[in-house]
Parts: structure tokens; C-alpha cells; sequence
């Protein structure tokens, strides 16, 4: 006979959490892309308090990029900037985890030009888009690292 008392529960861990925000961001609703988010303040609350296996990952903070991007709400771009900058905080407090590549990049990006193309967007958001979309360009210029591409550039011109 098992005892089950001996068995010890399985906690989630960040690449717990990870995974159900990448299936979130698929999901193209603002509910889910809500959800995700919440997932990553709670991800990011707990590694504050001190538990390494809630560390987030970049792949945690593109998730949530790409889960506001394929919202379909007008002002998802804002929230995905939102989660970026969140993104590079972590990153200049020492979270190596989250040092942000070309693809957290180009998901903001996507965001915007998928905001602007947004029938519901006013040309106000679509214009803020538009420069969020430069503005990011503009500081991958900056970097040694990730430097703008062809894809980039596409991306923009989606805007």
C-alpha cells in the first residue's frame, strides 16, 4: 500500500509559468493576453521575495509581449511597452535571464504595427504606434547587439 503522505507536491516553477503564458498568447483575446500578465507580476513578485525558481525568463516577458499583441485591443502596444520596460528593469537589476534579444525587439514592434492596423484604434493610438514602433528602432540602434535587421524594418513598415 502507498502512503501519501510521504509524497512531497510539485510547486510550479518559472518554466511552469513560462509555458502557460506562451499558450495564453496564442489564445488572441485581451483576456488572455490580462492573464498572462498577472501570471508574470506574480512570477516577478515572488522572485523579488527571494524564490529563484520563479526567476522570469525573456522568454516569460516576450510571451506577454506577444500575448498583448495579439490581443486585437487598441491600446494592447501600450501594455506590451509596458511589460518591455518591466523587462529591461529586471534586466538592470542583474536578471541575466531577461537580457532582451532581437526577438522581444520585434515582438514590440509587432505589437504596434498590429495596433495600427487595429479598425478600432483612433488615428491618435495609430500615430503612437507609429512612434513606439521608431522609438524602439531608434534604441536597437543604440545597442551592440541587437541591431536592426531586415525583419525590422518589415515590421515597421507594417506599422
Amino acid at each position: 500500500e502507498h502512503d501519501r503522505s510521504s509524497v512531497s507536491a510539485v510547486l510550479p516553477s518559472s518554466t511552469t509559468y513560462t509555458n502557460v503564458i506562451l499558450a495564453l498568447a496564442v489564445r488572441k483575446t485581451q483576456k488572455a493576453a490580462i492573464t498572462a500578465d498577472g501570471l508574470l507580476k506574480k512570477m516577478e513578485q515572488k522572485y523579488a521575495e527571494g524564490n529563484e525558481t520563479m526567476k522570469p525568463t525573456r522568454d516569460s516577458y516576450v510571451g506577454v509581449i506577444h500575448a498583448y499583441g495579439n490581443s486585437g485591443a487598441a491600446s494592447s502596444f501600450i501594455h506590451a511597452n509596458e511589460v518591455f520596460q518591466r523587462m529591461m528593469t529586471q534586466h538592470s537589476n542583474g536578471n541575466e535571464a531577461v537580457k532582451p534579444d532581437i526577438s522581444a525587439y520585434h515582438a514590440l514592434i509587432r505589437a504596434c504595427s498590429r495596433a495600427s492596423m487595429n479598425d478600432s484604434a483612433s488615428t491618435e493610438q495609430q500615430r503612437q504606434a507609429l512612434v513606439l514602433a521608431i522609438a524602439t528602432i531608434q534604441e536597437m540602434k543604440k545597442s551592440d547587439l541587437n541591431r536592426p535587421n531586415s525583419k525590422t524594418y518589415l515590421l515597421l513598415l507594417q506599422c
